[in-house]
């Protein structure tokens, strides 16, 4: 169909797919049975598996950042799992979607832009609500909020590297991400402290593995090519909204009122970042 070789519609298409499709993550980890480690380990050989199928070797063309990267990405794994396990779906979302501001400040090294003032004025609100967060959480929940913030830290990583590297194939930059996940947990694996999944956990994780994680960050790869990091991150905040509301919808965790004031802070600064820049650009 011509509106399949439109290019312009499939940029669009992948940018608010993305967002939607990562938004399940908080309802399954909520739901399955497996744990933190049991997921991240699994879902990372089973996204593995998918992207080695996909690669061709006009593909292999290597760059020294995919480590640094793959270490983000390995990183990003395990503490935004974990990070729903020790607290609310809601707050790891949501903290983790400071990541756009982690870009911001992260491009002046990556990309070598200069710094505006706008992003130092969005980063300070965008940190309030991180905060009030944290002030109105018990201890297990710091655990997970720390670990959120950690995850969107190493998210906005992935996402300067993946903009840095946009001439590299999306193909390979996601198979080596995966396969530094994977390497990263099969110590723990062989060890015998991540468990085989039970049978009737199998389908559902080869489900929410490619329709969670390895689909999406082919979408995002395919975006942030075709449009700046501003206006990708606009786009993603999608995602936390989505994710409070599905798991309340289907496990019915009610976000709490720290989660709810907090993360409109962190979106009122996020917001006010993304929509400057925009008027600029227009």
């Amino acid at each position: 169909m011509s509106w399949i070789r439109n290019q312009k519609f499939v940029n669009y298409f992948c940018l608010i797919a993305a967002p939607l499709m990562w938004s399940t993550v908080g309802p399954y980890v909520k739901f399955t049975k497996l744990d933190s480690l049991q997921i991240a380990f699994f879902r990372s050989v089973i996204c593995l598996l998918f992207f080695l199928f996909l690669i061709r070797p006009k593909h292999l063309k290597f760059h020294p950042l995919m480590i640094s990267m793959g270490v983000s990405f390995s990183l990003m794994n395990i503490s935004f799992i974990a990070a729903i396990k020790y607290t609310t779906a809601a707050n790891a979302s949501i903290l983790q979607y400071l990541a756009p501001l982690w870009v911001a400040i992260g491009a002046v090294y990556f990309l070598k832009e200069q710094i505006k003032k706008n992003d130092i004025i969005s980063l300070v609100i965008g940190m309030v609500g991180a905060f009030y967060i944290l002030l109105h959480t018990d201890a297990k929940s710091i655990t997970g909020v720390s670990l959120a913030l950690l995850a969107g830290a190493c998210y906005a990583s992935v996402i300067l590297h993946f903009r840095a590297l946009k001439k590299y194939s999306i193909l390979l930059m996601n198979f080596l991400n995966l396969g530094f996940a994977t390497l990263t947990l099969l110590p723990i694996f062989l060890t015998g402290v991540i468990a085989y999944p039970p049978p009737d956990e199998i389908l559902l994780l080869i489900f929410f593995s490619l329709v969670q994680f390895a689909i999406p960050y082919l979408f995002i790869g395919v975006a942030i090519r075709a449009f700046s990091p501003v206006k990708v991150g606009v786009f993603t905040l999608m995602e936390p909204v989505l994710t409070a509301i599905l798991t309340w919808l289907v496990v019915n965790e009610v976000p709490s009122q720290a989660t709810i004031i907090g993360g409109l802070i962190i979106l009122v600064g996020l917001l006010r970042n993304q929509i400057n820049e925009l008027k600029k650009n227009l």
